[in-house]
């Protein structure tokens, strides 16, 4: 058969018809969709791992020994000390290097800086006292701020003034001085209206840690 005898429907019939294809703009919406709802699940998974590796005793004692060892050289004062630098770089090696350690063996190919660049826009998503650990690693003066916390905490200068509120009250009857002398087999007139007074707890204090993990 020549090919000028081929019909025109059996040579277009192969041919998709443009009413079929998916919109370019729709199928790039559906890729980034797709994308993001991997990269979620990434960084939830990864802080998961996270709660679980420093809940866990070993850390904890790894983590307690650096604070108790260089807390003491520590001041709140503008000036840094040459001391801070070095102790900090004892701090990404031992705490960060074991954080990154442990999650690189439950995610192969894991790498801490990449989840500290993804850390910055979800902090949010994160608990507090887990994200100034983590930004501590990278933020000198956030671990600063980290061991000065410790040091007051040890130190009793760290005080939950929620805690340390006694409520007592200071009820008086709503008549006056006649309702309130008011004695025998008549009814008691008037009614008491409650009033709260706050004071300060005359027993110790609270110690509270804002960034030590427990």
């Amino acid at each position: 058969m020549r090919t000028g005898d081929i019909p025109f429907k059996m040579a277009t019939a192969a041919v998709p018809e443009f009413d079929d294809l998916e919109p370019m703009d729709f199928q790039e919406e559906m890729l980034g969709s797709s994308n993001s709802s991997i990269a979620d699940t990434k960084f939830d998974v990864t802080v998961g791992y996270i709660e679980e590796i420093i809940m866990d005793d070993e850390f904890q004692d790894l983590q307690n020994n650096f604070l108790d060892k260089n807390y003491i050289e520590f001041e709140d004062t503008e000036e840094n000390k040459f001391v801070y630098t070095d102790i900090h770089k004892e701090w990404v090696d031992t705490i960060e290097k074991y954080l990154e350690t442990n999650l690189a063996r439950k995610m192969p190919g894991f790498h801490m800086h990449e989840f500290a660049q993804a850390l910055e826009s979800r902090k949010d998503e994160v608990c507090g006292e887990i994200f100034d650990m983590l930004v501590s690693f990278t933020d000198f003066l956030a671990f600063k701020e980290l061991m000065l916390d410790y040091r007051a905490e040890k130190e009793g200068r760290s005080i939950d003034l929620l805690e340390d509120l006694v409520i007592t009250s200071m009820s008086k009857p709503a008549g006056g001085p006649a309702a309130a002398g008011a004695v025998g087999g008549g009814s008691r007139q008037g009614s008491t209206q409650p009033q709260l007074a706050v004071q300060p707890a005359t027993g110790g204090s609270k110690l509270s840690s804002k960034h030590r993990v427990k």
